[in-house]
């Protein structure tokens, strides 16, 4: 899903959906398609969420268990973003919503 199709799912305008580990995921995809697979130092402070899972200036490895991680973290960013977007609070706070089902829109 785009940030596009999220936004408009979610019914707010795109610049509202802010999602840290999607412009993370967007900085390894730069480093493994222009860099040669290696995170530059001075990028490696960006890395909010994902920057315990890569050192700076050392090649780039996603292993299985690292990707299902980062996957659960996308899923788990997404579901905090939409529970926060559409103003609805859990009791105890929304940290521990791991995933939400968000209805597709039909292809036009």
């Amino acid at each position: 899903m785009t940030r596009h199709e999220l936004a408009a799912s979610l019914d707010v305008p795109k610049n509202e959906v802010l999602l840290p580990i999607a412009g993370e995921l967007r900085l390894l995809r730069h480093a493994l398609l222009h860099d040669g697979g290696v995170l530059q130092a001075n990028q490696h402070p960006r890395l909010e969420v994902l920057g315990q899972y890569f050192k700076p200036d050392a090649p780039l490895i996603f292993s299985h268990d690292k990707m299902h991680h980062i996957f659960r973290l996308l899923d788990r960013g997404i579901a905090k973003l939409t529970m926060d977007t559409l103003n609805i609070q859990l009791p105890g706070g929304n940290e521990e919503v791991t995933q939400v089902a968000i209805p597709g829109r039909p292809p036009q």
